[in-house]
Order: C-alpha cells, then sequence, then structure tokens
C-alpha cells in the first residue's frame, strides 16, 4: 500500500530541501490536513501543514502532548540511522 500524498512544491524552512510530497509512517493514513506535524526527511526538521499544504516550523512548545512528542523523536532518529546507513 502507497500512503504518499502529492503536495504543492516547496522548500523546507529549516534547510531549503524541495518538499512534494508528504508519506506517513502508519499504513491507512489519510492525506495531511492543515495543522498536521511532519519532519523533514533531509534534516528532520518538525513542521506543521499549513492552510495551503505548505508547511512552516514548529515554534517551541508548540507541541505539548508527551505521546507525539516521543513518536516525532523516534521518527526524527529513525530518519538520522537511515540516512547514515545510505551508501556514499
Amino acid at each position: 500500500m502507497d500512503d504518499s500524498h502529492t503536495l504543492p512544491s516547496h522548500d523546507c524552512p529549516a534547510c531549503g530541501t524541495r518538499l512534494d510530497a508528504a508519506t506517513s509512517i502508519c499504513e491507512g493514513t489519510p492525506a495531511p490536513r492543515p495543522g498536521d506535524v511532519t519532519i523533514c526527511i533531509d534534516c528532520t526538521a518538525v513542521m506543521m501543514f499549513a492552510e495551503d499544504l505548505t508547511v512552516r516550523l514548529v515554534k517551541p512548545g508548540e507541541i505539548r502532548d508527551r505521546d507525539a512528542l516521543r513518536d516525532i523523536r523516534r521518527a526524527q532518529r529513525a530518519i538520522r540511522r537511515a540516512q547514515e546507513e545510505r551508501p556514499s
């Protein structure tokens, strides 16, 4: 099952990587909606979808749910591990 969703093309506000899709880490997850959290696949910046489905950086303290924060940190670590394992 492909859980990738096409988005309006825009740049990561932290590193400038071109973003044009979002892929869920959970099978069967619906397309992103404004207010949903996402992580840059290159720099692991934590971002939030805007009304037009571009992204903005999450402000410090904006995410308070401990479970959500734990899941974000876990996803960031997984991305970094995958980057380290990628052949040069």
